[in-house]
């Protein structure tokens, strides 16, 4: 669809483009989803324009105009349909995601008290499970349902014309980060439609633009980069579930390879991933050239992980040009600024002295230089500066500074926080006035006219494209042994390999340092880190009372606390290095012997449980829920990944922890499935470990008007995996309350 035919300047929301394209594309594919790499769902525009004005209707008549809404959904077209319903009704969208577990749970309770949604939209499956945790959670009851399975279609003719405008606020867009102060980016409709013009322009959009994502449809990457994108330009856009590339990373590649996709992207560790685990089998057939705009942004990007993917795919039709760099963030809507398409990414060493002192010098020093990616350059009328974060005097070209935006994609600021609002977006340089400017919080150079991001001011971790707050992690860490002083720890991230680390300093109580086993607390940190955020944590320090670095009024200076950390001049008492150490000769069991008696089998998964762990197996006690032991996002796909392999099943996350299973139970689920199966035995296995049906919940909340057939019973059952900033599948904690566990995004 050329933009000849839609004239994207004479329209001022996306519902416009909706309208138009339903109206002149009617049965051309919209979206897509995928599921095991294959299509289970798909919407032309005109079904989309209808699906959603019926759900639109019900908003109306809720008289929801204006109003927050919330979406829980799991991955599916059943998101795409209620994001457009909010904009067809005027509502303001909040994306989110189901919980989980109790961290989850939180989050979601803290960004409904922060937005105060009227309404929410979701599955009858997920409202279903959801109503357990009402007494719990009092937030969830107060807001009225709308289960959206299966509307009548009937309704789209009671939608009416809501008047919406460029300036109408359309969705809320929740950074990931705190939990305890969560913040509604407000974007409005005039900031999506920019912002996609920004892109269409940088990243040269077409009539052939194909679009694959398995990036979180919550996730303004995925949400505003490749969901609304694909309106925007009549693309089609075949979306999945990011587990499933989490599980199977090669699945996304086979995606692109099939639907002939031309655009399509993710965070740095997203190629990592596919160089590493993509198996020479699993290549073969692929066809990648057709990919054209391989985008990389949304945490620091890797020189040396571009060159591996290039050179991993290289035989099978991708272009080293087809690598995109980029810079953006959900208070600039998304996109901020992008290399040139079919060119190349610039990468450029400086001098590491000279940037440590915040001067951007080349250097031909590789092994003493600190090598760069640029992210590229501004576009249609955008202005890009750095800025002394001190004096906010615009820095030079060359010197290092705090990246400053301005364009007509800045956000209109946090939701209920008008002072943030004002520092943050309203920024302007002292000595001229010149602005309002959007600080950023990162750190950057201009180089030779294009951007290269350096660090952050702010301290936000970035780990596998999620944020993190370092409070939020302090706090877990505080509360995980008693041996450790309340207000006296530091969490950073240092560089490694393949991602960033998690490091955690912290002092230790005064009475109890001669009588603490240091080990156990290290565990006790790392498990809880593990539980409550999702991430391994690679070092603890434990270092002497009261010398924790802090600035005169009581505030940690973590950066000099990482500075002290990589040069070895903090007050240590114990240090613990969590890295992988190999496994002991003659405690390996072989996959063959698994497969014959269901005690070598759950020896086995003890093995391999412990490894990914990097634990003792003698720590696995096989009796209790795995769940206690906290593994990382990617240490869980990895095991089920080695299951699979080994054993020759198949088994997806969202089944294998549902219900707490410990060690036992797992080995006889997969026991059964191995041996030949009695009539009937699968189900009551399954009931024996929690992995409970599904029903439609008798008393669901809808407007009395908008019925629905309830005689669906979750259709998406298998694509309910969804989690991010990104949040792959994680084991849910030990020993919670009893409904912890009877929600799986």
């Amino acid at each position: 669809m050329s933009e000849g035919r839609i004239d994207l300047g004479r329209v001022s929301t996306i519902i416009d483009v909706l309208n138009t394209r339903a109206n002149i594309q009617s049965d051309q594919l919209s979206y897509a989803f995928l599921s095991d790499g294959a299509e289970v769902d798909r919407l032309t525009f005109a079904q989309l324009q209808r699906r959603a004005r019926a759900v639109a209707a019900c908003l109306q008549e809720m008289k929801a105009q204006n109003e927050r809404a919330l979406l829980l959904y799991p991955a599916g077209l059943d998101y795409v349909v209620a994001l457009y319903a909010c904009l067809y009704g005027k509502a303001v969208a909040v994306p989110a995601y189901p919980p989980r577990m109790n961290q989850n749970l939180r989050r979601l309770l803290a960004i409904i008290e922060d937005a105060q949604p009227i309404v929410a939209l979701t599955t009858s499956a997920i409202y279903t499970r959801l109503q357990r945790w009402f007494d719990q959670a009092p937030g969830l009851k107060s807001i009225q349902w709308v289960v959206t399975d299966d509307i009548e279609i009937e309704l789209a003719d009671h939608w009416r014309e809501n008047g919406a405008n460029g300036e109408t606020i359309a969705l809320l867009q929740y950074t990931s980060g705190s939990t305890a102060t969560p913040k509604g980016v407000m974007v409005s409709h005039r900031n999506l439609m920019h912002n996609q013009a920004m892109m269409r322009e940088s990243l040269k959009h077409d009539d052939d633009t194909v679009i694959v994502s398995w990036l979180p449809m919550y996730h303004d990457m995925g949400l505003i980069g490749n969901i609304l994108a694909g309106m925007y330009n009549g693309a089609p856009c075949y979306l999945m579930a990011h587990t499933d590339f989490l599980q199977n990373p090669a699945c996304w590649l086979k995606a692109i390879s099939k639907y002939r996709a031309t655009f399509s992207g993710g965070p740095n560790f997203a190629y990592d991933l596919c160089a590493r685990k993509a198996r020479q089998e699993q290549r073969e057939g692929l066809d990648l050239s057709c990919w054209r705009t391989a985008f990389n942004g949304s945490e620091p990007i890797r020189a040396e992980t571009l060159r591996q993917f290039a050179e991993a795919f290289s035989p099978y039709g991708f272009r080293p040009e087809t690598l995109y760099p980029c810079y953006g963030l959900a208070e600039a809507t998304l996109f901020v600024s992008g290399g040139a398409v079919s060119k190349a990414p610039a990468v450029t060493t400086f001098d590491k002295v000279e940037l440590e002192k915040h001067r951007a010098v080349a250097s031909d020093r590789l092994q003493d230089g600190v090598t760069l990616v640029s992210s590229g350059k501004p576009c249609l009328g955008e202005r890009i500066v750095t800025v002394n974060p001190q004096t906010l005097i615009r820095c030079d070209e060359g010197q290092v500074g705090e990246i400053w935006v301005s364009s007509a994609a800045v956000a209109q600021g946090y939701w209920g926080r008008p002072e943030l609002t004002d520092e943050t977006f309203r920024a302007r340089l002292s000595d001229t006035k010149e602005g309002p400017y959007l600080r950023t919080g990162d750190l950057g150079v201009i180089f030779q006219g294009a951007l290269y991001v350096t660090g952050r001011i702010k301290d936000l971790i970035v780990i596998r494209g999620r944020n993190h707050y370092p409070q939020d992690i302090e706090l877990t860490a505080e509360a995980s042994h008693p041996a450790l002083r309340s207000g006296c720890s530091a969490a950073f991230a240092v560089a490694g390999e393949e991602t960033e680390r998690l490091i955690l300093v912290a002092e230790i109580n005064r009475e109890r340092r001669n009588s603490i086993d240091m080990n156990e607390v290290a565990e006790s940190v790392r498990q809880a880190i593990l539980i409550e955020h999702e991430i391994d944590i690679s070092a603890i320090e434990l270092i002497r009372p009261g010398s924790l670095p802090k600035t005169s009024s009581g505030k940690i200076q973590r950066s000099a606390i990482r500075s002290a950390f990589l040069g070895g001049s903090l007050n240590t008492v114990y240090r613990r290095q969590f890295t992988a150490s190999p496994m002991v000769s003659g405690q390996t069991v072989q996959s063959e012997d698994a497969l014959r008696t269901l005690g070598s089998l759950r020896d086995w998964l003890s093995l391999e449980c412990s490894s990914r762990l990097n634990i003792s197996p003698n720590k696995i006690d096989v009796d209790q829920p795995i769940a206690c032991y906290g593994l990382d996002s990617l240490a869980a796909t990895e095991f089920v990944v080695s299951i699979e392999e080994s054993l020759g099943v198949q088994i997806h996350i969202d089944k294998l922890f549902r219900g707490a299973p410990s060690i036992s139970q797992l080995a006889l689920l997969l026991h059964e499935q191995l041996q030949p199966e009695p009539p009937g035995h699968g189900e009551a296995i399954s009931q024996n470990i929690g992995l409970e049906g599904r029903q439609m919940a008798p008393h669901q909340v809808i407007p009395p008007s908008c019925s629905t057939k309830n005689e669906r019973t979750d259709k998406d059952d298998r694509r309910t995996r969804e989690a991010f900033k990104t949040r792959p599948p994680v084991l849910h904690p030990c020993e919670p309350a009893p409904w912890a566990f009877d929600v799986a995004a």
